[in-house]
């Protein structure tokens, strides 16, 4: 999408219309793009950039890995949450893999350039970094533990604004207006479509997009305030509006950690207690100490419940089934030994070695997902 404006020199009034009809006609060159657009090709410069280091340091170019994705500042819910907020800006100049940076920065220059100067750089990078974070701050409020990067969020916040603009203009005939919506359009409709994959982070697509329409509503409607308010005022509304899903975003996964942080105290206590329960010579005080790791073992049990009602991706879901299967085995493996130091018949071997199977086959379980 470009605009071109066209300059006729006004032919001598003493020549007939006739020959001015036939003159031809100057017009002014067109600036070069590192005149009108450099704020934008800035902005190409630092995705380009950090993309060609991050391939220097030994990452994929084609398919990262999703860990060298987190470790270069990738959007992750429990460790954005965690304070690592930077995440939500160097987000959005990371790329997964070439083919997301080459559509990204094409997607950019299309609309960026056109809105660098109906702007003004400073209202544009203003505009572009606030529509980044509500890109990143839906996302943050939508997904759980994904691993999200891109300039998506920012490019759709452009597009948005763009269309908000136009949309609503009284500066534009009803064809320009038409043309320019519809390459806008088709844009957000394609891209919008393929988020439906899953693979795509609509999220942040449709955050940055409400926010660049707020923008382009006000530069369209309050155009006569002054250029800087209208850009401003809809970026601060924008940001506004990511601190509200920020605040209400909360972190299944890092609540899961925490637990099971409190759920490994809680097991080694337990296995103290039990191996000394073992080693007691005295039957009472051996049933004594098996009814304290039973006791204490109830609170695992009790920790593996709360974790499986939570709402986890797939795998860690899978984990907190098979980890809950584990503690109620377990607990009653600890009930079997404490009625063992009075009762050591074959029926209660039986049990004991019946229970020692099952866990055996959850830890099994367990080992195939941490690995």
């Amino acid at each position: 999408m470009t605009t071109q404006d066209n300059h006729h020199e006004n032919m001598p009034g003493d020549e007939p219309a006739q020959q001015a009809d036939t003159q031809p006609t100057d017009t002014a060159p067109e600036p070069p793009i590192w005149q009108t657009g450099w704020a934008t090709l800035i902005i190409i410069g630092l995705n380009a950039a950090v993309f060609l280091l991050m391939a220097v340091k030994g990452v994929n170019i084609m398919a990262p890995e999703t860990q060298d994705l987190v470790d270069w500042g990738a959007n992750y819910k429990p460790l954005t949450l965690n304070g690592q907020w930077w995440r939500l800006l160097t987000s959005c100049f990371l790329h997964i893999g070439i083919l997301h940076l080459a559509v990204n920065m094409y997607s950019l220059l299309s609309v960026g350039i056109l809105l660098e100067n109906m702007l003004g750089r400073a209202q544009y990078l203003i505009a572009y970094i606030a529509c980044g974070l509500a890109g990143s701050a839906a996302s943050l409020w939508w997904h759980e533990a994904t691993v999200s990067a891109g300039a998506s969020g920012a490019i759709f916040g452009m597009f948005g604004l763009f269309y908000g603009w136009v949309t609503t203009s009284h500066r534009l005939s009803s064809a320009e207006k038409k043309a320019q919506l519809a390459s806008a359009g088709t844009f957000l409709a394609f891209n919008l479509f393929m988020g439906l994959s899953g693979r795509i982070d609509n999220a942040a697509h449709i955050g940055g997009l409400v926010g660049g329409i707020i923008i382009g509503l006000l530069v369209s409607k309050w155009h006569h305030a002054g250029r800087w308010i209208p850009a401003l005022t809809g970026s601060v509304a924008t940001l506004a509006l990511a601190a509200v899903l920020i605040a209400n975003s909360s972190s299944a996964v890092m609540s899961f950690e925490n637990k099971m942080k409190e759920f490994s105290v809680i097991e080694d206590a337990v296995l103290k207690q039990w191996a000394d329960a073992q080693v007691t010579e005295d039957k009472q005080e051996s049933a004594r100490k098996f009814e304290a790791c039973a006791a204490e073992w109830a609170k695992a049990v009790a920790i593996a419940r709360e974790v499986n009602e939570y709402k986890l991706p797939d795998n860690m879901h899978a984990f907190t089934v098979h980890l809950l299967n584990y503690c109620e085995q377990r607990g009653a493996l600890l009930g079997l030994l404490r009625q063992s130091v009075t009762d050591d018949s074959p029926a209660v071997q039986q049990a004991i070695d019946s229970v020692n199977f099952e866990l055996e086959k959850a830890n099994i379980q367990i080992e195939k997902l941490t690995k």
